[in-house]
């Protein structure tokens, strides 16, 4: 397996798990928003390793730019999907807006089916493959104050651990990733207990050894 997708790519978890891929000989398909960031990670990775990295900027809210990318993600060269694209809102629910609130499910799980569904019907296929799906440590209960994104992290869970049961018979395996607080370029630490923390670099080389592990979650 030599090429990996990889959504969300532009910062934080998406862009660390991308250039531990890099480093470990994966040539890349990035996908995001922001193309400056995308054109910068592809910089980086070829003056680091020399892989070599397709940029694809999308926003996966939007259904053309979702089938753009899920063709790809479909495409007989993609041997790692990795879904990671999302974002969270919060904040006392009847306030918050119904727009945002809609627009994280849009993308935090409908996307997701979507790039799933195109890049599981081409791995089963040829008989091989790997999946990582970004969930969330607030998968495991309830987040009043986080109620949607808690919501459709539950459901990315649940998802990834349903299509490992399908899919690994066929030679595909799905590994859901549940990272707890993690400090990234939006979210840099807080005044918590540094203990609670991780770094999305340490993240990205957990989720990667579990994936090439085969590990569920």
């Amino acid at each position: 397996m030599t090429l990996a997708l990889v959504t969300g790519a532009s910062s934080g978890i998406g862009r660390a798990i991308a250039m531990r891929l890099a480093e470990r000989g994966y040539d890349l398909v990035v996908t995001a928003r922001r193309k400056d960031h995308l054109d910068a990670l592809a910089d980086e990775v070829d003056g680091r390793w020399g892989r070599r990295t397709e940029v694809l900027t999308a926003n996966l809210r939007d259904p053309s730019d979702l089938h753009r990318v899920a063709e790809r993600a479909g495409a007989d060269d993609v041997d790692i999907l990795v879904a990671n694209a999302g974002f969270s809102t919060r904040g006392y629910f009847p306030e918050l807006r119904t727009d945002l609130e809609v627009a994280q499910i849009e993308l935090n799980v409908i996307s997701t089916v979507v790039l799933c569904q195109a890049a599981a019907r081409g791995m089963s296929a040829r008989g091989h493959g790997k999946i990582l799906v970004t969930s969330s440590a607030a998968s495991f209960q309830p987040l009043p104050g986080l109620a949607t994104y808690g919501a459709s992290k539950a459901f990315l869970r649940s998802f990834a651990q349903a299509l490992d049961g399908e899919l690994r018979p066929r030679g595909v395996t799905v590994t859901c990733l549940a990272p707890g607080f993690t400090s990234t370029e939006e979210t840099p630490l807080p005044i918590r207990p540094r203990w609670l923390w991780s770094t999305s670099d340490v993240v990205a080389r957990a989720a990667i050894d579990g994936m090439l592990a085969g590990r569920a979650v």
